[in-house]
């Protein structure tokens, strides 16, 4: 008769990269783990000291191009890098904040004009600044209110930005505007310009990303700090694409911690005299946790390899924000599952479900909300079912 099969571990894919981020950053993230809880509770962002740590031990430049004094990894090695960081870290801020800081650097040193790069994209990659992406105006997400006006040798910016993730430590901004053509323009804005203030803002989740409301009121800004005079909407729309494609990273990692978690805690826990992993009914919810993250895991790996050989769009890649919005949705079903497994534990009794909740939700709206990104990817399939047409129409 045989016996049950040996236990095996849930993510073979990933022992390599486990091995990797362990060794070169695992005393790090256990240091960001020793007081997440308090920190999320009182709503305080990643200590100061983390941006320096984080450059020294090569993290922020993993991904940053080498020419620009990163390492250059690619868009998959990346990408399970922050999952792995993910899987370790109880704090979603140390993935994205690595992730933003890799991402405007990356869209600096990538942009026409030089100056911004040479200024701005150094100091970002050394750990001595940190850079947030001011964008967000509860408004039409290409045609911003806040406005650029030229004073002949620079220009003055006034607007609000009403949520910044990372503004409560950071150095400087990139920001979008809409100049005196009402054409969009990306430039940098420094925290100590004349007339920029940051305020509170209530957040779901994510309360350890540092987010806070931005306004600019008549702040002059030099003609050298503008990143996209031309295009600016084309430089937001590669921006976000890019984002969409690491946004999940980090959560999809947490959330297989999670499940792991969840199903320790099963296995500890006694009902009806007998363990409560035993209960079909309870295997059958951790197998539809584990079937969603493996689903979440391939459908972001396959955007991962489209990017990686250089066949996305750069400005709104289907795959790509099909992919984001897929993993988001498993995982808020994850998430969802652990509190009907758990019951009052995920309530009270372990306060990681509750983060992991509300930082989920906020993803929601990261990088483009879901329903938005639903309608966009209809517009896709009813244009390419046009062209199809139009090909196979003899006359």
């Amino acid at each position: 008769m045989r016996g049950r099969p040996a236990p095996m571990a849930l993510w073979t894919a990933h022992d390599d990269l486990a091995a990797l981020v362990r060794e070169r950053w695992g005393a790090l993230l256990a240091r960001v783990n020793a007081d997440v809880s308090e920190r999320y509770a009182a709503g305080e962002p990643l200590p100061r000291w983390f941006a320096k740590a984080a450059a020294d031990s090569g993290l922020t430049s993993f991904a940053v191009p080498r020419e620009a004094g990163g390492q250059g990894a690619g868009p998959r090695a990346w990408g399970r890098v922050l999952e792995e960081i993910g899987y370790l870290c109880e704090d979603d801020a140390v993935p994205y904040t690595v992730s933003m800081q890799a991402g405007i650097a990356t869209a600096l040193w990538e942009a026409d004009r030089r100056a911004p790069a040479r200024r701005y994209v150094p100091p970002i990659v050394e750990g001595t600044s940190l850079a947030a992406l001011a964008y967000s105006e509860d408004a039409d997400p290409f045609a911003p209110s806040t406005l650029l006006h030229h004073t002949g040798d620079g220009f003055l910016l006034t607007g609000h930005k009403t949520h910044v993730s990372g503004a409560a430590l950071a150095d400087v901004f990139l920001t979008y505007a809409r100049d005196d053509n009402g054409d969009m323009v990306a430039l940098i804005v420094e925290r100590d310009d004349p007339g920029v203030r940051l305020g509170p803002t209530a957040s779901v989740g994510h309360r350890t990303n540092g987010p806070r409301t931005l306004t600019f009121r008549d702040t002059p800004v030099p003609a050298d700090r503008i990143v996209a005079a031309r295009d600016g909407l084309g430089h937001a729309q590669c921006f976000l694409n890019a984002r969409r494609l690491v946004a999940a990273c980090g959560p999809l990692g947490r959330a297989r911690a999670l499940l792991e978690r969840c199903a320790r805690r099963t296995a500890s826990t006694t009902r009806y005299g007998r363990p409560l992993s035993e209960l079909p009914n309870v295997q059958g919810a951790l197998g539809r946790m584990y079937i969603a993250l493996e689903a979440a895991q391939a459908m972001l790996h396959r955007a991962f390899d489209r990017a990686e050989s250089g066949r996305c769009d750069p400005l709104f890649d289907p795959v790509v924000t099909a992919a984001k919005h897929f993993v988001v949705e498993q995982l808020r079903f994850v998430t969802d599952q652990s509190f009907r497994v758990l019951g009052g534990h995920s309530c009270y009794g372990d306060p990681r479900y509750g983060r992991a909740l509300r930082d989920v939700t906020d993803l929601i709206v990261a990088a483009g909300a879901q329903d938005t990104l639903e309608v966009l990817l209809g517009t896709v399939a009813v244009s390419a079912c046009h062209t199809s047409s139009r090909k196979d129409d003899p006359s």
